[in-house]
C-alpha cells in the first residue's frame, strides 16, 4: 500500500499505479467493493498518510453530483459510479435509479463514506467528520431516500437495485444496510426528524432459512465473490457476537 498511495496521491485503481491506461480497462477505480476492502488496513496499521479515499471525496467532492442522473440532480444528491476515474468521474454513465432498468451498483458512495468513518475513528480527528463525511454522507443519503416508498405494513420499501456482482432485487439487503447505516451516522452526529423516521420504519432484511436474502425476491443460491450482501453483518457490525440474542442468527448466516 505504501508503493501505491498516499493521502495526496489519486485512489488506488484497480491493479495500483503500474499498469499501463491504454487498452486495460481494469486501470479504472472500481468502488463496488475494491477501494473500499483495500485502505482499511492503513488504519489497522497507524499509517492514515496512505489515506486516500477521504482526501479524494474532499479533493473531488464537487464532481459526485455529475454521477446522478440529470433527472434526479436537485444539489442536494451524489453518487458514485463504476468504474470510474479517480477524480469521481463516471464519463458518460450515471449511477443506478432504484426501481429503473437496467441498474447499477447505487451504494457505492455509502460504503465509501464507511471508509471515511473508520479514518475518523481510528484518529478522531473531528475536521474528517466536519469536512468530508457529514457534508458527502448526507447528500448519499439524501439520494437514497427520495425513492423510498411506504408498504402496505407500513415499513418504508427500496424498488429494484442492484447487489454488487449478484442479481438485482426490490428490498436488496446490499443497499438496505448501506441506507441504515448511513442514516444512524448522520443522526449521531446531528438530530433529524426525517432520517430518525427512515430509522423506525426501513424494512428489515428479508431471510429464509439459509438467513438473509440477497433481497426480498431473490435467495442466495450459488457462490458470491462479493459480500455485498452481508455488509450489515461485515464491516457495518450490526450484529456482534457478544449480543447472545445475535448469536443463532450469525450462525445461521456465516454457516459456522
Amino acid at each position: 500500500m505504501a508503493a501505491a498511495t498516499r493521502a495526496d496521491a489519486p485512489v488506488i485503481s484497480e491493479w495500483g499505479p503500474w499498469f499501463p491506461e491504454q487498452g486495460n480497462s481494469w486501470t479504472a477505480v472500481w468502488w463496488n467493493l475494491n477501494v473500499q476492502i483495500s485502505y482499511p488496513l492503513v488504519n489497522g496499521s497507524n499509517h492514515h498518510e496512505l489515506d486516500a479515499v477521504t482526501t479524494t471525496l474532499k479533493r473531488f467532492e464537487h464532481n459526485l453530483e455529475s454521477n446522478v442522473n440529470p433527472a434526479y440532480r436537485d444539489g442536494n444528491s451524489y453518487a458514485i459510479c463504476h468504474p470510474g476515474d479517480r477524480a469521481l468521474r463516471s464519463g458518460p454513465r450515471y449511477c443506478g435509479v432504484p426501481g429503473v432498468a437496467p441498474n447499477d451498483h447505487t451504494g457505492n458512495l455509502l460504503w465509501a463514506c464507511h471508509n471515511v468513518w473508520l479514518g475518523y475513528r481510528h484518529t478522531m480527528d473531528r475536521k474528517i467528520v466536519r469536512d468530508v463525511l457529514f457534508p458527502v454522507l448526507t447528500k448519499a443519503v439524501n439520494y437514497y431516500t427520495r425513492f423510498l416508498v411506504e408498504g402496505t405494513d407500513g415499513k418504508l420499501h427500496l424498488p429494484e437495485t442492484r447487489s454488487p456482482e449478484y442479481a438485482n432485487s426490490v428490498d436488496a439487503t446490499y443497499d438496505l444496510s448501506l441506507i441504515r447505516w448511513g442514516v444512524k451516522t448522520l443522526l449521531s452526529i446531528e438530530e433529524n426528524p426525517r432520517r430518525r423516521d427512515v430509522l423506525t420504519r426501513l424494512t428489515p432484511y428479508w431471510q429464509d432459512a439459509s438467513g438473509v436474502r440477497i433481497g426480498r425476491d431473490k435467495a442466495l443460491e450459488d457462490s458470491h465473490r462479493h459480500f455485498s450482501h452481508l455488509l450489515w453483518f461485515y464491516p457495518l457490525r450490526e450484529l456482534t457476537w457478544d449480543m447472545p440474542e445475535h448469536r443463532a442468527l450469525i450462525a445461521q448466516t456465516v454457516d459456522l
